[in-house]
Order: C-alpha cells, then sequence, then structure tokens
C-alpha cells in the first residue's frame, strides 16, 4: 500500500498524459532539459511517446540558443527524460508547461 501511494504522488496527472511519436529517427532522450545533459535512451519513430509537459533550456555546447524541451516517456523502451520539441510533431500547446 505504501508503495501505491508513492506512485500516486510522484504520477503525472492522466489529463496531463499525451500520446505521439517521434518525428525523428534517433531522437536523444537526455536526463534533463539541456543539450549537454547526459543521454539516457534514443527514441526512434514507431516507438510512440507519452508526453508530460515541457519548458524552455539551453541547447548546449555554450550556445546562448534556447530549445522547447519535452519530458515524456518512450511508450517502447519505458526510458523517461527530455527531448527536443521539434523532435516530436505537434505537441508544444498541447501540453502543460513543467
Amino acid at each position: 500500500m505504501a508503495a501505491l501511494a508513492g506512485m500516486t504522488l510522484t504520477a503525472m496527472p492522466a489529463s496531463a498524459a499525451v500520446q505521439r511519436d517521434y518525428q525523428v529517427q534517433g531522437a536523444s532522450i537526455r536526463a534533463s532539459a539541456h543539450g549537454d545533459s547526459t543521454r539516457v535512451g534514443l527514441g526512434y519513430i514507431g516507438q510512440g511517446l507519452t508526453a508530460y509537459c515541457g519548458k524552455f533550456g539551453p541547447t548546449g555546447k555554450g550556445s546562448t540558443a534556447v530549445l522547447y524541451w519535452i519530458h515524456h516517456r518512450n511508450n517502447r523502451t519505458g526510458v523517461t527524460g527530455w527531448t527536443a520539441g521539434g523532435n516530436v510533431g505537434g505537441i508544444i500547446h498541447n501540453i502543460p508547461s513543467c
């Protein structure tokens, strides 16, 4: 019961999750919303993803440019992390801000 309570506290509300798919092959999934963050996985067209929220963050490599990052879970591999919004079509206006 305690484990279930912990999951309830950390889970995103069902209404916030949006189902989409990757629009590129080999989209980097990163540990945080930053281009220099550790890559924790890759996403491929056909694997599907569940998007939770998004926010702006650095592209990395010393650049002052920013990207819109999507916090999501790869439906096939189970990896959860961040990917650049351009890797996921039609999502930016359909998810809440993180």
